[in-house]
């Protein structure tokens, strides 16, 4: 019986690639690590496993803490998040962008859906992998997820009334505490 293996676009590890040339980390190790050492030659809609990516995700998670999905996505322009990302940034919501990423994801990869179900006051997301996942990678995955699914969340009152920005950068610094107390709480434990 013929295997098939699971695809995503080359262009899905762009946010990754550039974290690591960001903060100077040479990404040629990872990817040489993760089997995708000719990323760099791809276009970006080229297919790749999917497996290689996540264990690239993984990698970096081992190294630079679970987190890592959360400080890819808030140091990312809009162009390296590429595809999954500007259907989420489009949304007015969390839940609409649930509901654009639910429709998206069979462009963005071979193997993976998700289903989004909405009950009075709650909202269920449930990822399907036609693959098995470490549990590290796997918690990788969804924190890079949900960290493109609240990426720019604001209502449209607040931008009429200009609170946007002030949101924003709110969270914005909220988001920067909580990574390094993540990175503190990440080096006790690995010390």
């Amino acid at each position: 019986m013929p295997r098939t293996i699971p695809l995503i676009r080359a262009a899905n590890v762009l946010p990754l690639v550039s974290w690591l040339e960001k903060n100077r980390i040479p990404s040629p190790d990872y990817l040489e690590a993760a089997d995708l050492a000719y990323w760099f030659t791809l276009s970006p809609i080229d297919p790749i496993p999917t497996i290689n990516a996540i264990q690239l995700l993984g990698s970096m998670a081992e190294v630079h803490g679970p987190d890592i999905g959360a400080q890819i996505v808030n140091d990312a322009s809009l162009i390296e998040l590429g595809y999954i990302g500007a259907v989420a940034l489009g949304a007015r919501t969390p839940f609409e962008a649930l509901q654009r990423i639910q429709l998206a994801i069979p462009m963005h990869s071979s193997h993976e859906s998700i289903k989004i179900t909405s009950k009075s006051e709650s909202v269920s997301v449930v990822e399907y992998l036609k693959f098995n996942v470490e549990p590290a990678e796997l918690h990788a995955i969804h924190v890079l997820f949900s960290s493109l699914i609240s990426l720019n969340n604001v209502t449209p009152a607040d931008v009429y009334f200009g609170r946007d920005q002030a949101i924003l950068e709110q969270r914005e610094r909220i988001k920067r505490k909580t990574i390094e107390a993540r990175r503190l709480h990440h080096s006790q434990r690995a010390a």
